[in-house]
């Protein structure tokens, strides 16, 4: 729950920013693929956005919160840091398991529109909190990293309206991102798999609804 409530309090945050009142909120299935290690790829979760356009405006603005989970199994050592080499530390089978948090703001900017139809051109500046624990799977204690970052995502959507009578729309997209530290700083003896930043790929389908 902890997740949601920080998506909410994102949006409470931003929401007074637009230039003009909520048009269309949105909600959907949002899937992340990376492969950097240790973040399990691909993470799954939900997203709510809140969409608006000004009166003189071609393109919109988009204010949004996602809470994602993921888990990957790979070989690799369960110690990190100035660590002396140790049986307990010899490399054998790992679970990761990933969660995300994160607020974005953005924009969309229509470039193809037909009567239920709309292709557009997104994208949006995301801050991300990382969170994975990387676990032996013979058991013992995790190894965690935890990191606070920030990325651009690039890409494309398409929406497709139900009805002309309904003002609801199904709507998907696919972006690309790169992420990197909000502050850096690496600790020598410390697990800082993130301090490098990465790259990953998003995809997103869910429903909108226009309120006005």
């Amino acid at each position: 729950m902890r997740g949601w409530l920080r998506i909410l309090v994102v949006l409470l945050l931003v929401s007074p920013f637009a230039e003009a009142p909520a048009q269309m909120v949105g909600a959907g299935l949002v899937v992340l693929a990376s492969d950097h290690q240790p973040l399990g790829s691909p993470l799954i979760g939900g997203e709510i956005v809140l969409r608006a356009r000004g009166v003189d405006s071609s393109f919109s603005l988009s204010f949004g919160g996602a809470s994602l989970r993921g888990h990957a199994d790979r070989f690799g050592s369960p110690c990190a840091g100035l660590v002396p080499p140790t049986a307990d530390c010899a490399a054998q089978p790992l679970r990761d398991d990933a969660r995300i948090t994160a607020g974005s703001i953005g924009a969309s900017l229509p470039i193809v529109r037909a009567r239920r139809v709309r292709f557009s051109l997104v994208g949006d500046i995301t801050l991300a909190q990382f969170q994975v624990a990387s676990r032996r799977k013979s058991g013992g204690d995790a190894l965690s990293a935890d990191k606070l970052l920030i990325g651009a995502w690039l890409g494309g959507e398409a929406a497709w309206y139900l009805s002309p009578h309904l003002p609801i729309a199904v709507e998907a997209s696919m972006a690309v991102g790169a992420f990197r530290p909000v502050v850096g700083g690496q600790i020598v003896d410390g697990y800082e798999p993130f301090e490098g930043g990465l790259r990953a790929h998003r995809v997103r389908l869910g429903l909108s609804w226009r309120v006005r």
